[in-house]
This record gives C-alpha cells, structure tokens and sequence, in this order.
C-alpha cells in the first residue's frame, strides 16, 4: 500500500508511534506496508529506500523479524549475490497492516501521542 498521499509530519509521528506501540518497533509498520505492497520479492536496500529515515541495516533487521514470524521467506542465494532477498508469503497481515495504516491517517485525534513514552 503505497501511502498516498504521502503522510504529512503530524500523520507519520502517529504511524510510527502506533507501530512502536503495537508492534515493538516504529518503523515495523512501515517495513510491512512497503512488502504488502512489492511485487512479493523484496530486499533491505529497496525498503529502506521507499521509507524515509530508515537505514538499510534497520530495514534488514525488520525484513529478519518478518522471516522469523514465517511471513517471509529468504531465497538461497545464486553465485555471486551479495544481496539477501525474501518472498512475501500469504497472510492475512499484509492487508491487516493496510487497514491499521489506513485508521491511522484517517483519525482525526490521535491514538497515541508520539515520543510520549521511552522507547
């Protein structure tokens, strides 16, 4: 799901904080939505890149948890590739992810203040 339009300051602190909140991490949300909405084949570099503030090393370790819970799968690697690359396996939680992103940005109050607990 491609936030369109693209989430303003105030909307993006609010998914990130629900993320964070929910889901351990506040980019996890994010991570999720960038795979949902990928052709299925993903790798850290291309997520990173489609999330502002994210590194590639942070977008690598989400990509892990997500293989970790079974909804990713990491493709053996042909000779010579250095990048690690993951399918998208079938859930329901991709489009769970959607509908969540989706409440976000459309709350007019917020769900939870953001920063206002340690992280």
């Amino acid at each position: 799901m491609k936030l369109a339009p693209a989430p303003d300051g105030n909307q993006l602190s609010r998914l990130r904080a629900v993320s964070r909140q929910l889901l351990g991490n506040k980019y996890r949300l994010e991570v999720a939505l960038a795979v949902a909405d990928s052709e299925g084949r993903v790798y850290a570099h291309a997520v990173a890149n489609s999330i502002s503030d994210l590194a590639d090393n942070q977008a690598g370790i989400e990509l892990a948890h997500l293989e970790d819970a079974g909804l990713l799968a990491r493709e053996a690697p042909t000779e010579g590739q250095t990048r690690i690359y993951f399918q998208r396996r079938p859930s329901c939680y991709w489009t769970h992810c959607e509908e969540l992103a989706t409440e976000i940005l459309n709350r007019g109050p917020r769900l939870v203040e953001p920063d206002s607990r340690p992280s």
